[in-house]
């Protein structure tokens, strides 16, 4: 029925034909029998309506099977490989929450098999809902290119080495930011990591001041490193005060 659809549209309208057939064919795929019924009954309704309309039409029920799709991989969340699929299905129509479900699933499993290419499909994912405004994809990204700047391979000459390293700390820097801007508190946490670990004087301050907002609200770590600066005075002047008053408040969590 879905190609025969397709068919009659075709020889009535060439760009009604388009979206009717396109419409038909999620039946192929659809994951749910009253998604199929709806889309087929949407693909007959287009070869009648004007294109304006079937426009909309087509995108109000994309969106829906888009939710639809998110909503099964969530339902399958306990399982990768089950959820992965819907994930990926909302992905690629844009929906952010999605992309980034599907990044997160890539980078789980880059962790133990094909490391490399799950982690640049992982990336991919991320870009793409960071893209949209996505926090956790902009922290994600964050922490890729801060372990790559951790990780720099010690077989290159110094100089490079250095570069690289250089590099890799100012993109963890640039997507943190962007995170912490919009108030994720880890990202603002790692924000005052990567500037303490690029170790430049003027980086010194900004990483007492992330570390210092990021402890205010509450952040355990972001109170033990604040307390371990004041306490070594390495990046900021020594003060057994401050120290104090920030290892009480770590003691005193629950």
């Amino acid at each position: 029925h879905a190609v025969n659809s397709y068919a009659l549209l075709s020889t009535r309208n060439e760009r009604l034909g388009y979206f009717g057939g396109t419409l038909a064919s999620l039946i192929v795929g659809g994951s749910l029998a009253s998604v199929s019924i709806i889309t087929f009954k949407a693909a007959l309704i287009v070869a009648v309506l004007p294109s304006a309309i079937a426009i909309v039409a087509y995108k109000i029920l994309l969106s829906y099977q888009t939710e639809n799709d998110f909503q099964q991989g969530k339902k399958n969340d306990h399982h990768v490989g089950q959820s992965l699929p819907f994930f990926e299905k909302a992905a690629h129509r844009g929906h952010k929450e999605a992309q980034y479900q599907a990044g997160l699933r890539y980078l789980w499993q880059s962790w133990y098999v094909q490391r490399e290419q799950n982690q640049s499909i992982a990336n991919d994912y991320f870009q793409k809902a960071a893209s949209q405004g996505h926090l956790d994809a902009l922290y994600e990204l964050g922490e890729y290119h801060s372990k790559l700047a951790q990780n720099i391979s010690s077989s290159s000459c110094l100089e490079d080495k250095s570069i690289q390293k250089k590099k890799e700390h100012t993109e963890a820097i640039r997507y943190f930011k962007q995170a912490a801007d919009k108030g994720h508190l880890e990202a603002l946490y790692c924000l005052g990591r990567e500037y303490a670990r690029r170790n430049e004087d003027e980086d010194k301050c900004n990483a007492i001041t992330c570390y210092q907002q990021a402890a205010d609200r509450g952040h355990v770590f972001a109170q033990c490193f604040l307390a371990k600066h004041y306490d070594v005075g390495d990046i900021v002047e020594k003060n057994t005060q401050k120290a104090f008053e920030n290892y009480l408040k770590v003691a005193d969590r629950d």
